[in-house]
Parts: C-alpha cells; sequence; structure tokens
C-alpha cells in the first residue's frame, strides 16, 4: 500500500508542471471504478475514460467476505485486494486516441476488517458471519466438481494483464463527447497468483458524456454501453463465458469550481456459467465520491463502492486515483 502512496506523492509533483487545460472535459468524466473481486478482476472490463492526454495513477482497495455453495460447487472469498494502475492516454490525428494501463495486483488479510466489524456494531447491522472467522484473513477459494482450482492463504503481488486501448470521437463540442472506444488485453498476469486470467480478451464500447444536463450547468452525466470477448482463460475454462456486457450511467454535481460530488452505477455480466453467485451473477457497483481540482489540468477522484446486488462484488472499495492533462493550453 505504501509503495501506492508514494507513487501518488511522486506523480502529484511531477504533474504540478503540467499546462492548464480545461476543466470542462473532466467534469463530464466518471470515476474510474472496477470490480476487484478475485474472479471479475481477472478479465478486460473497460471502464469509461474521455480522450486527452492525460497521465493517471489509480488505487483500488477491495475488502470481501462471501461465500456461495452451488450444485457441484463452493467458493468463499475472505480479504482484501489491492488494484494499482498506471495509465497513459495520448490524442492523435484529433478524434483519435490510445492509451496503456499497467495494473499491478496484490492480494492479502488487509487491515480493515476491525474497521468494518465496528461500523456494523455501532450502527447494529449484523456481523453476516465475519465474527466466526479471525480478522484479516486470506482465503480465497473455489471447488468444482471436488476438485480444487483456487487456494489462496498466503500474500499475492504481481503484474496484472496489460491493456492497450485505441478510441475515436464522433462527437466534441463543448457540452457533449460522444466517442467509440476499444481494448486488447494481454495476457501478462498469471492464474496462480490471481493477477490475470491467461488470455487475450477484446472490448469494445460506446460511451458518452455531457455537462450542463437539464439546462443546469453545473451538473454533467455519462453513460457506456459495450462488452468484452473473452479468450479461453486457464481459470474454468469448460465454465468460462465468452462475452460479457459491460454498462455505466453516473452523475456529477459542480458545487465549487474546485469540487465536483460524483455518483455512478458500474455493471458487468458474469463470467462463468456456474451456479455460484461470486462467480456466475451479473455484478452492479454504486459509488459515492467526489473530485477535488487543484487547478484545471490536474485533480484527485475519491469514492466508496459498494456491492449492490450480489456476491459477484467486494462489499467495500475505497477508490483513489490522480489525474493530470498533459501539454494543453
Amino acid at each position: 500500500m505504501w509503495h501506492a502512496l508514494m507513487g501518488c506523492c511522486l506523480v502529484l509533483v511531477l504533474m504540478q508542471v503540467a499546462n492548464g487545460a480545461a476543466a470542462q472535459d473532466a467534469a463530464a468524466s466518471p470515476l474510474l471504478i472496477r470490480n476487484t473481486s478475485p474472479a471479475a478482476l481477472l478479465f478486460g472490463v473497460p471502464v469509461m475514460r474521455s480522450s486527452a492526454d492525460s497521465l493517471s495513477l489509480s488505487i483500488d482497495h477491495g475488502n470481501i467476505f462471501s461465500g456461495d455453495l452451488g450444485d457441484n460447487a463452493i467458493a468463499a472469498f475472505d480479504g482484501e485486494t489491492t488494484l494499482t494502475n498506471l495509465s497513459y492516454r495520448q490524442v492523435f490525428a484529433d478524434v483519435w486516441s490510445w492509451g496503456v494501463e499497467v495494473p499491478w495486483v496484490r492480494h492479502d488479510g488487509g487491515f480493515l476488517d476491525s474497521f468494518i466489524d465496528g461500523f456494523h456494531d455501532s450502527f447494529g447491522f449484523g456481523a453476516g458471519g465475519r465474527d466466526l472467522v479471525r480478522e484479516d484473513r486470506l482465503f480465497y477459494s473455489v471447488q468444482v466438481d471436488g476438485n480444487t482450482v483456487v487456494d489462496l492463504r498466503d500474500p499475492e503481488q504481481d503484474l496484472g494483464d496489460v491493456r492497450l486501448y485505441l478510441g475515436r470521437s464522433l462527437l466534441n463540442d463543448p457540452q457533449r463527447s460522444l466517442a467509440v472506444r476499444s481494448l486488447v488485453k494481454l495476457p501478462t498476469g498469471r492464474v496462480n497468483s490471481l493477477s490475470g486470467s491467461g488470455a487475450a480478451d477484446a472490448g469494445a464500447w460506446l460511451e458518452y458524456g455531457q455537462v450542463d444536463v437539464f439546462g443546469l450547468p453545473r451538473l454533467s452525466m455519462t453513460a457506456m454501453v459495450g462488452g468484452v470477448y473473452l479468450g479461453k482463460g486457464e481459470l474454468l475454462p469448460r465454465l468460462q463465458k465468452d462475452f460479457m456486457p459491460v454498462g455505466h450511467l453516473g452523475f456529477g454535481y459542480r458545487v465549487h469550481d474546485r469540487v465536483q460530488l460524483l455518483m455512478q452505477a458500474d455493471a458487468q455480466g458474469a463470467p462463468f456459467d456456474i451456479d455460484v453467485s461470486l462467480l456466475g451473477r451479473t455484478g452492479l457497483q454504486g459509488t459515492l465520491g467526489g473530485r477535488l481540482f487543484f487547478k484545471p489540468s490536474l485533480w484527485l477522484d475519491l469514492g466508496v463502492v459498494e456491492d449492490l446486488y450480489s456476491n459477484s462484488s467486494p462489499d467495500v472499495i475505497f477508490h483513489m486515483s490522480l489525474h493530470g492533462r498533459l501539454g494543453a493550453d
């Protein structure tokens, strides 16, 4: 965790030399929320990004305590996963953009269990079985047909699957933007450390951003719809689906020139055809957060993500990302 925080501080210093850019583009950009469930993060699920020269560093730290039993499978995820992403995006020929994203994945027992237990006690929420196991335990386990396919009990960290992006802007005026984008996810991670699927994925999606929604100059909206074709990975290849749909809807409200409040919902299809919710149900995540502008070309995003629908995403994810626009006036 400390190496990621130090990286944020370093990027913050470097970004101070960036030239100013219009904050309007950032106002119509959502939080870059990812599903850090040990199963979902293996695949090339896209997130909506704006078309501008930029460099960003994001950290998603999720705590999960879930288990489910199916007809021929059992899965249990108890632990914390940190996904650190360094990404770069560049525009060329005015309407085209390309980018690369390099993730680092860490699984461990974490440190949030006592905080979550205390929160539940303070508000009278049920423990959900958390009180029956020791705190800060790492236990990621999946068994299918009596065979153990995942058994992670010791901390692991590794390079994740690198993503390459290509997009084209279809509409870009001061109030609205429309773009079509694609990605290819390379199998640079390892299934044994739950940092990659072991196969290449390819995705495509359409994204839309708008400011001055409903004639309100401080209100913005973002939306995305698309999908990703999954290469045959090494984790449960017989049960893996070939296609995952994805979607996003978000709103932002600029309460101050330097502060924007954000809320959004992000959904993705199930990666496996199996009657265990951790692996075989659609994921739906809800996020509340905010954006702090240090200057128009440099801002910090913060968010808290909750699982809204099933056990296919972590109970809570804390999101932090630092963004800088490069070389714009």
